[in-house]
């Protein structure tokens, strides 16, 4: 197996899932629930999730690329 195509299509699915994220943080914003005692907020989390899930998709898809250029020539 090809571990750089794996790591490169696995970069791109997190990038698409951190694009997920936007519309529940978008819910979460528009009614702005109070957070429970100890915990964090939704907004928080999700902010998290999508930094996180994007910032580590990126590395992933840019630093490993897959290689399919090379297969025209």
């Amino acid at each position: 197996m090809n571990i750089r195509s794996i790591f490169s299509v696995v970069g791109v699915l997190l990038v698409l899932l951190s694009g997920l994220t936007l519309p529940p943080m978008g819910v979460a914003l528009y009614y702005d629930h109070d957070s429970l005692e100890g915990f964090i907020s939704e907004i928080r989390a999700f902010g998290w999730t999508f930094g996180i899930s994007l910032v580590t998709g990126l590395i992933l898809w840019k630093l490993f690329p897959s290689g399919l250029e090379k297969l025209r020539d």
